[in-house]
């Protein structure tokens, strides 16, 4: 039977033997997500889908204060009609071409006289998921300075930590950033060569042309050339896709915002980055906008702002949507911009005050300035986004999100807050989290004799230490800032009776750590890790080259993974990893193979089950193991 045909044995808000018997049948199917029982259900392979319409009325838009556009809406459908002209003709409404993203979403647009009239006959056509109003947007208003740069406005780049970051990422050029803006004038000298052909929503063709301005200024905070002796320093050497979907009053919509959504989700975009606002939910560009960040998008909005103050919580689209990271804007003082939009769906911020950007201008004086507000602030955390993902290419988009979370700078009050988020996006640490600093060997003949190191930390941050050592001896680890430290003073310790020990430490500075015996000799290894990992899994036991001759255990997560084991000197113990299968000497993704009993490996990012397999290849004893992924 068709979702769309009446069926004969069930009647709608009506439950009966027939109903029920159905529901559980419907209910231990393994695609089903969730069975209701007043209304019909029906099964695509991505969603449960209810013949009940979510309809968006103009009036209640009205109530809500929210604008729209009285001659353009979204139809939604279950499934497309035969013609999607005479569907359009048959309640008062002329179709628009449909693009190939319209087509993929089965999201339609059509032009309509009476906006009223035709929502309330469409919405009782068994074919209609949902029908909406374009829900009316603009650009996140910028204040423009003098046009005069001068390396010093680019401080706001040190207070989030992108120049230290710059020592391990600058950012790949085949990772691509999409601006859904105005536009983008791609012959500012220090855009060439970074701007991509893309499309223009407003006029329907490929002229993407910055008629505004708005579009080219959060182009250059974002991928400005570094290194070319020219104006300013963007976050990322990334591409930029620009998508224009606002007029050159920087007006829009949220059907110009969904087609720009799918456009960057089916044109190589990684990163999406949106500095405006839209007044109200469209379920249209919401689904858009949750098949990107399936597609492995990662989306970043502006708050949006309100002026001269925004005294309460109030949430703007597409940053209040949950697959986007929603960025609100701070001053040089770190506290929050008094027009920034705050509530509970804000993930970071960043600095919004007089941001050095490229501009529109014929002179070398004219092709440079400042933005103030939200709309700068959420183009940093795209540049970031994007050195995250040169970093870790194969991360998924919550990946990036968790790790832009995890990382900030905690702001007001501890823990996360409404104005503020997780804190101050902290370019340094999401870039460099799960990327080993040190790594060394060494062997303590005796009992209190020590061995150290010294590591620099420029940014106060998460910093991990792993041991592993001859596991017939006892072998501690303390670490301190700034002096060697002893066994009566340090900053944090780990002195467990194994020769494995892990510890992890918050600061910044010079981090001296020091191995010592508490009991035996041998041999060691250390290794030092920026950040904190988020899935710690252990292991330990006895193998035996001559009898049970490997061990193994899993750790679930998804990142960047480190597996490391002890063992006795004299043995040779290896190490083996697989994501997602049983791992073997023969098949694995990663190994650790020395001549010694203790070993590190390490995959590159990816997540599920991690099987990690210790292995006598000769001699045998007791083994510690420990596998971290950040």
């Amino acid at each position: 039977m068709p979702p769309f045909e009446t069926s004969t044995d069930f009647t709608v808000g009506e439950t009966s033997i027939k109903t029920t018997d159905a529901i559980a049948k419907m209910a231990n199917n393994s695609r089903v997500e969730s069975v209701k029982k007043d209304t019909y259900m029906f099964l695509n392979k991505t969603r449960t889908i209810q013949t009940k319409p979510e309809i968006t009325y103009p009036e209640e838009l009205k109530k809500k204060g929210i604008g729209y556009k009285s001659d353009r809406v979204t139809v939604g459908f279950w499934k497309l009609p035969a013609s999607l002209d005479e569907f359009g003709k048959k309640y008062g409404g002329k179709l628009v071409q449909p693009t190939d993203g319209d087509l993929k979403l089965q999201s339609i647009v059509y032009e309509t006289d009476n906006i009223d009239n035709f929502i309330n006959k469409a919405s009782s056509d068994p074919y209609v998921s949902n029908i909406c109003p374009a829900i009316t947007g603009h650009i996140d208003g910028y204040s423009p300075n003098d046009p005069g740069f001068t390396s010093g406005n680019q401080n706001y780049l040190n207070s989030i930590y992108v120049p230290d970051a710059w020592n391990y990422q600058k950012g790949d050029s085949n990772i691509i950033v999409a601006v859904l803006d105005t536009g983008v004038w791609s012959g500012h000298p220090d855009l060439t060569g970074r701007i991509l052909s893309g499309y223009n929503f407003i006029s329907n063709n490929a002229n993407t042309n910055d008629d505004n301005g708005h579009g080219t200024m959060m182009s250059g905070i974002i991928a400005a050339t570094i290194d070319n002796g020219v104006g300013i320093a963007g976050v990322s050497q990334s591409r930029i896709l620009p998508v224009k979907i606002m007029d050159s009053a920087g007006s829009t919509d949220s059907i110009y915002a969904r087609q720009g959504v799918e456009y960057a989700a089916s044109h190589g975009a990684r990163v999406i980055s949106m500095s405006f606002e839209i007044d109200g939910d469209d379920p249209n560009l919401r689904q858009a906008i949750d098949n990107a960040y399936g597609a492995g998008c990662v989306l970043v909005a502006s708050t949006g702002n309100t002026y001269p103050q925004a005294n309460s919580i109030i949430i703007k689209y597409p940053a209040g949507y949950g697959n986007v990271i929603a960025v609100g804007a701070i001053d040089n003082s770190n506290n929050r911009m008094g027009i920034s939009n705050y509530g509970p769906h804000v993930d970071v911020v960043a600095p919004g005050v007089q941001i050095a950007c490229t501009q529109i201008g014929s002179t070398p004086q004219t092709q440079y300035g400042t933005a103030s507000d939200t709309s700068p602030a959420a183009a940093l955390v795209s540049g970031v986004a994007a050195l995250v993902v040169s970093q870790n290419p194969s991360y998924s988009s919550w990946k990036v999100g968790d790790v832009l979370r995890r990382t900030a700078i905690d702001l007001g009050p501890s823990g996360f807050d409404n104005e503020y988020g997780y804190g101050k996006v902290n370019a340094y640490s999401a870039v460099t989290t799960g990327t080993i600093g040190f790594g060394g060997s060494g062997s303590l003949p005796a009992p209190n004799y020590y061995g150290w190191c010294t590591y620099s930390v420029p940014v106060d941050s998460y910093t991990t230490v792993v041991m592993v050592g001859n596991e017939n001896a006892d072998f501690d680890i303390y670490a301190k800032w700034n002096s060697l430290p002893t066994t009566s003073s340090y900053d944090a310790k780990s002195d467990s009776v194994d020769s494995l020990e892990r510890l992890t430490i918050k600061g910044s500075g010079t981090l001296y750590v020091m191995v010592i015996s508490y009991s035996g000799s041998g041999n060691f290894k250390l290794y030092i890790m920026n950040g904190n990992p988020s899935y710690v899994s252990t292991s330990g036991g006895i193998i035996s080259a001559g009898g049970t001759n490997s061990a193994t255990f899993q750790n679930n997560g998804e990142g960047r993974c480190y597996t490391f084991n002890s063992g006795p000197d004299g043995s040779n113990f290896n190490l083996y990893l697989r994501w997602n299968a049983p791992v073997s000497t023969t098949s694995y993704d990663a190994t650790g193979q020395s001549i010694d009993a203790q070993e590190i490996a390490l995959t590159s990012s990816w997540g599920g089950t991690l099987n990690n397999m210790i292995y006598a290849q000769t001699g045998g004893g007791e083994y510690r193991a420990l596998s971290l992924i950040y």
